[in-house]
């Protein structure tokens, strides 16, 4: 299995897996109760997960794609804003201390940048 989307939206997750199963693509939700059980750690982990089988990644990636160009511009300024703000990684976790205090500092894993969403 391969994850090739993730979000904290469960609302937009559930969308996106909607779109996916309708083309036929099995898709499987991870941690699709952790904003239920412990919302707080949705934030710092990510959100929730969807994975497909390894041979429907490339076909499941190619009708996201397709779906999230359709998605309105106000919530492409919303991912567009969960993005490094130096390199546009989407690869960044929490600062060490952020998990503690305050919860939206990040640090980029590919160019190191710390910023906040």
């Amino acid at each position: 299995m391969k994850t090739i989307y993730q979000t904290s939206d469960i609302g937009q997750m559930t969308v996106v897996k909607s779109v996916l199963e309708s083309a036929g693509i099995n898709c499987v939700l991870l941690d699709e109760y952790t904003q239920i059980l412990r919302p707080a750690t949705l934030q710092f982990s990510g959100g929730g997960r969807l994975a497909v089988e390894d041979e429907k990644e490339e076909e499941a990636l190619e009708l996201l794609a397709d779906y999230l160009k359709t998605v309105n511009t106000e919530e492409e300024s919303i991912n567009n804003s969960s993005k490094c703000p130096e390199c546009g990684s989407t690869e960044y976790e929490p600062a060490f201390w952020s998990v503690f205090f305050n919860g939206n500092n990040f640090k980029c894993n590919k160019c190191g940048a710390k910023f906040k969403i």
